[in-house]
């Protein structure tokens, strides 16, 4: 028995109800075809068995499969699109099919299998392609490997009906959706120790300090052994002993951390086989902020982020992770990166080398008009992050090539 709960749209032609032909329906109907017209013109009983052999399963099969079309064409499923998970690269999660609406409930015929196709990709190209099976629909549930990185998109799925003998297939597809539906986020790796400037014109401190005050905050009896300074002597002639002042603490200045990731990578510079260059760069950007900013937070430090295509948003522990899967490598022109906030005096930038033609850097870059736009005052600590000693030329250029620039830090990090 196999449980449905899906939603697709109906086409009003009665073409769809044909099931698609693959190329073994097509060679099987050629042979089926021939071995009639020679077995009746030869009058070969053999020839016209093994014709009749063949043409059964490739009837069986049309014959199932566009009543299986029939039967569905005017009936409702409910959608089953996966909810959104934010799960570790290189984890294994599970896609599972909604469990509420399931009113179908009925016997394939034999010889007919069902499967569940899902297609996620990425901004940069990044692709999860999966065929699940019968277990998903006896089960609700189908293990489903994470490798790398990044906001997975898929705004249709399919259910696919076909024989075993691979003659016909009836596609249908499942509407999922425009939103990301997987977030992997990045890999938390002490990668290196570096400490960025916290914005807000105060060094980040986390002890308390103690305030000297005569205000009466709390008091308590002396007790031997208590620094004699904080005994409150005015309390003596009333209260006819010796108390203690518990004095007020000061908590830490307030600190501001705002990080912005740019990937921009050109396609002289990053070069990639099955994905969009720069994307396996993109992940050494996030797996360091992802490091920083878990510091900042542990230090109690408030962190702001974004990157190219997104809206600045503040982070906290519980978001951190969705937040850094979201940033994606893209060819110059990028999208822009997110204005500071009215007032910023300080933000750090983390961002791929740049490909640098004739010693002069793209200017219609993504990082280029933030830096053009940037409101006076505004300091930017810009850190170019590395790995592949390919790089090391494009790095140091970069840190040149900003350095002379009013309000701007530059350093070449290699992780």
């Amino acid at each position: 028995m196999y449980n449905f709960d899906i939603i697709y749209p109906m086409s009003a032609s009665y073409l769809s109800i044909l099931p698609r032909p693959k190329a073994g329906a097509l060679a099987a109907l050629l042979l089926s075809a021939a071995g009639l017209c020679f077995g009746m013109v030869q009058n070969e009983v053999v020839l016209l068995l093994c014709a009749f052999m063949l043409a059964v399963p490739l009837v069986w099969s049309f014959i199932a499969l566009v009543f299986l079309a029939v039967l569905h064409k005017r009936r409702r499923f409910h959608a089953a699109a996966p909810e959104l998970k934010v799960t570790g690269a290189g984890s294994k999660l599970f896609f599972y099919l909604n469990e509420q609406n399931r009113p179908s409930k009925f016997r394939l015929p034999p010889a007919i299998i069902i499967r569940y196709r899902l297609l996620l990709t990425t901004k940069d190209n990044r692709r999860i392609w999966r065929v699940f099976g019968p277990e998903l629909w006896k089960h609700g549930k189908a293990l489903c490997e994470i490798k790398r990185r990044g906001a997975y998109f898929g705004e249709m799925d399919e259910v696919v009906f076909s024989d075993v003998f691979g003659f016909f297939e009836h596609r249908k597809p499942v509407e999922a959706g425009a939103e990301a539906r997987l977030l992997v986020q990045p890999e938390f790796k002490t990668l290196f120790n570096f400490s960025p400037a916290f914005s807000g014109g105060s060094r980040r401190r986390t002890e308390q300090r103690v305030i000297k005050t005569d205000d009466l905050i709390e008091q308590r009896p002396y007790v031997p052994g208590d620094d004699p300074r904080r005994i409150n002597w005015k309390l003596l002639s009333h209260a006819g002993g010796l108390f203690v002042r518990e004095e007020e603490r000061e908590p830490p200045p307030h600190t501001r951390f705002v990080l912005l990731i740019c990937a921009e990578a050109a396609g002289g510079l990053y070069k990639a086989a099955d994905e969009a260059p720069g994307a396996a760069e993109t992940d050494l950007l996030c797996e360091a902020a992802f490091v920083i900013m878990e510091d900042a937070l542990q230090n109690g430090v408030e962190v702001f982020f974004g990157s190219c295509g997104t809206e600045m948003r503040a982070i906290n522990t519980g978001n951190i992770a969705e937040a850094l899967a979201l940033p994606w490598a893209s060819a110059p022109a990028a999208p822009p990166l997110p204005a500071p906030a009215h007032g910023e005096k300080e933000l750090s930038i983390f961002a791929l080398p740049l490909f640098f033609s004739n010693k002069r850097v793209k200017s219609n870059s993504a990082l280029e008009d933030f830096i053009k736009a940037r409101p006076p005052g505004l300091r930017i600590n810009l850190f170019f992050i590395w790995k592949d000693e390919r790089f090391i030329g494009s790095a140091e250029a970069s840190v040149l090539h900003y350095s002379g620039m009013e309000g701007i830090y530059a350093k070449s990090i290699k992780l």
